[in-house]
Formats: C-alpha cells, structure tokens, sequence
C-alpha cells in the first residue's frame, strides 16, 4: 500500500518532470520557428516561469540572468530548424517546505545546436524551482548545467 507521504513525492516528481520538459519543449520549438514569434505566447510559455532573481549557470561558467538568458532565447527564434532537446533522468533531491521549493536534477541530450559546441551535447542540468500553485507551475530561480558526454 501506497503511504500518502510516498504518493505525495511521486506527485510532486511527476509535476517536476512535466514543469522541465513543458520548458524545453517550448524552447526547443521556438528555436526551431515551430510557434509563432509571439511575444505573449513567449512570456506565458517562459518568461513568467523565470523568477526575477533566476541565475544560469551554463556548462562554459558564464552566468546569465533571467534578462539576459530570456533576450538570448527570444533572439534565437526560428535559427535552429534541427535542434532538439530531449530531456531523461529526472530526480527531485530535495523537497524543502513542503515541495514549496525543490531542488531537481535531469539531464539534458541536446542535438542539432548550432550555438553549442560540439552541436550534440549532453549536460546534467540542477534546478531549484519554487511552486507558485496560484499559477499552477513552478518560478525558476537557479540553473546550473554542467557538461557531460552522451552516453
């Protein structure tokens, strides 16, 4: 028998796992022009799930902010025709409050990039997300991905 503590995480690891994929989905399809340059469809779909206070931290060690990584992915609409992000491993590592903050870890198989050295990639990716129920989804608030082989 399922105990409501253990259904409760398998609940907030599903919602997780649908929050990262729902985000990558989105930025895949607008890299490659598969939804219109809409800018109220962009701030639904990503910018409103990126807390002011985000930070990513991407595989080279550059830091983005929220600003700049939302004007780098609203600038990249329809340049990558191939690019595809499929996303695996999903783990949530720490529920903190209640699942009102999580940390997450997943990995990241990127193919196509044209921005990325070597254009297929894979990076295990952490994320600390704080649940907004209010708006049924998550505020991203940190980023933080590191390179890794394929395999």
């Amino acid at each position: 028998m399922t105990t409501d503590r253990s259904s409760g995480a398998a609940q907030l690891e599903q919602a997780v796992r649908h929050e990262i994929e729902a985000v990558h989905r989105f930025i895949s399809a607008w890299f490659r022009g598969e939804i219109p340059a809409d800018g109220n469809r962009f701030e639904t779909m990503l910018a409103a799930r990126c807390a002011p206070e985000l930070v990513n931290i991407q595989p080279s060690g550059q830091a983005l902010t929220r600003d700049d990584l939302l004007a780098s992915i609203r600038k990249g609409h329809g340049t990558n025709p191939a690019f595809q992000i499929d996303i695996r491993n999903v783990q949530v590592r720490a529920p903190i409050a209640e699942g009102a903050i999580v940390l997450a870890t997943y990995t990241e198989l990127q193919t196509g990039a044209l921005n990325t050295n070597p254009p297929d990639n894979a990076r295990i990716s952490t994320v600390l997300l704080r649940r907004e129920p209010e708006a049924d989804r998550f505020a991203w608030l940190h980023i933080h991905e590191t390179a890794t082989s394929l395999d």
